[in-house]
């Protein structure tokens, strides 16, 4: 584990930076295990965490999974299945980078995974923060570290709560979530705190992002995904459809202007981009 960027981390609790894991202000300690820091409240929202950490490893293991994947390696692409599955992210990456020059911008990956996107960042020399609540070796942000060794690359893994971001304010250039904001119940909470850690004139992206197409409008959130084989939800895994709209109206709401390339990109797929306002934080 490389040394953590103390200038931006913040104390979960009163959001006062952090300095050797203590909080000086509210007396608050982070802890540091196999290479991740954890910095993240007990409370009930961390509970719910839990429970999706625990959703996770169900469906891992039922579906054989659960086991040191050296595919992982070769994430996004490498192999013919993973291209197959990883298409649209594949798509939506480009874009990403097409739009982005990351070389020596600080990016937060919020729902890192496994930190695969966290690496690939990481390689074109972007300054990395990989913020996940599952910590599990072989299907969390452990994983990350086996990432690292193999390809030489360095970034920071944060156990936390993302709708609790761990970070000061203005700390970082980029948000980035990818195939990961429709996990989450409460779209104002996330897009509020993008906004807090986002710099002035910083750019939130979504990507990959799952939603009512237009033809599931008339069906509610709850129908819409019953119309899908969800192993996830069936585990306790937190699943959203949200439409269009409503990812556009929480991030403006949250003073993040979404800017009008946003759109689906081949496929149910959602690229979703926001920049942070002028104007002060939202209420």
């Amino acid at each position: 584990m490389k040394i953590l960027n103390e200038d931006i981390l913040a104390c979960p609790n009163c959001k006062t930076k952090l300095e050797l894991l203590k909080c000086r202000s509210c007396g608050f300690e982070g802890t540091v295990a196999d290479g991740m820091v954890y910095l993240h409240k007990n409370d009930e929202s961390w509970v719910k965490c839990q429970k999706e950490k625990e959703g996770w490893l169900k469906v891992y293991k039922q579906g054989g999974l659960y086991m040191e994947n050296d595919d992982h390696f070769f994430l996004p692409d490498g192999r013919p299945h993973l291209k197959s599955f990883y298409k649209n992210v594949m798509i939506h990456l480009s874009k990403f980078f097409s739009r982005e020059e990351v070389c020596g911008k600080t990016i937060l990956d919020l729902g890192a995974g496994i930190g695969w996107v966290a690496n690939l960042l990481s390689k074109r020399h972007a300054q990395v923060v990989a913020l996940e609540c599952n910590d599990d070796l072989l299907v969390g942000l452990g994983r990350a570290n086996k990432l690292m060794e193999h390809d030489g690359t360095c970034f920071d893994l944060v156990v936390g709560d993302m709708e609790d971001i761990p970070l000061i304010d203005r700390a970082v250039d980029m948000v980035l979530m990818v195939d990961a904001l429709h996990h989450f119940e409460d779209l104002d909470k996330i897009f509020k705190e993008a906004h807090r850690v986002l710099k002035a004139d910083g750019r939130f992206y979504a990507i990959n992002e799952a939603y009512r197409l237009a033809s599931e409008e008339n069906l509610s959130e709850m129908d819409c995904l019953k119309t899908f084989n969800l192993a996830e939800a069936d585990a306790g895994i937190r699943e959203r459809r949200p439409t269009k709209d409503e990812y556009v109206r929480s991030g403006a709401a949250m003073n993040l202007k979404v800017l009008n390339d946003s759109e689906p990109i081949e496929g149910p797929g959602l690229f979703l981009v926001g920049e942070k306002k002028a104007q002060g934080m939202p209420r």
